[in-house]
């Protein structure tokens, strides 16, 4: 008895797409960003976050994020005042203040407080209707 015939499989050929991905390039240097420090209380066994500041691109101004009402009077005098750094140079809030928050990590605070650099953000526009 003669084999039955088996249908053949058609194979397709499958045509493949070049997408082509059109990559720009954005200069950081129109980027609005906000800077954050953390402010500590130096304390054992281990230390306490009493508030965290951030200097705004887009204000121009230091603000504060957060605070713990305990310490409210300490960091409002804080970023009231100039900074003195470790190496003895001191940098103005009136004139510099993003300098202020990105150099008050190497600063001497006062009042047993220390600041740790948080992150960067982009500032995000608010568009009022």
């Amino acid at each position: 008895m003669p084999a039955a015939k088996k249908p053949v499989a058609k194979i397709e050929k499958l045509e493949t797409e070049t997408i082509n991905e059109e990559t720009s390039m954005v200069s950081n240097d129109n980027i609005q960003k906000r800077h954050y420090i953390q402010v500590y209380l130096e304390r054992l066994p281990h230390d306490e976050l009493v508030g965290v500041l951030f200097y705004s691109d887009k204000t121009g101004k230091i603000e504060i994020e957060s605070l713990d009402s305990r310490y409210a009077s300490q960091i409002e005098n804080l970023i009231e005042g100039d900074l003195l750094l470790k190496n003895g140079k001191f940098i103005s809030i009136a004139e510099n203040p993003k300098e202020w928050v990105l150099q008050a990590e190497n600063a001497t605070l006062g009042f047993n407080l220390f600041a740790k650099f948080f992150m960067e953000s982009i500032e995000i526009a608010e568009e009022i209707e």
